[in-house]
């Protein structure tokens, strides 16, 4: 049921897209540093765990942490 009352169509199968990781390769032309295990800038990746939700606990950074190679 919606939230509105209304009864959800029915389905014969539900596809979902686990495990989808971006295309990276057009970040290789800007020439910046990308860590492969978090896919973040690599001066950012110290302070990524990705292991843990980490919305807001990455300090505020600007352009040194985002510098090219």
């Amino acid at each position: 049921m919606r939230s509105n009352g209304r009864p959800l169509p029915e389905a014969d199968e539900i596809i979902v897209a686990t495990g989808l990781h971006p295309n990276l390769q057009p970040l290789s032309e800007l020439r910046l540093a990308i860590d492969q295990t978090t896919q973040s800038p690599a001066q950012l990746a110290p302070l990524i765990d990705p292991n843990e939700y980490s919305f807001g606990t990455v300090r505020p950074h600007g352009l040194d942490e985002l510098g090219t190679r």
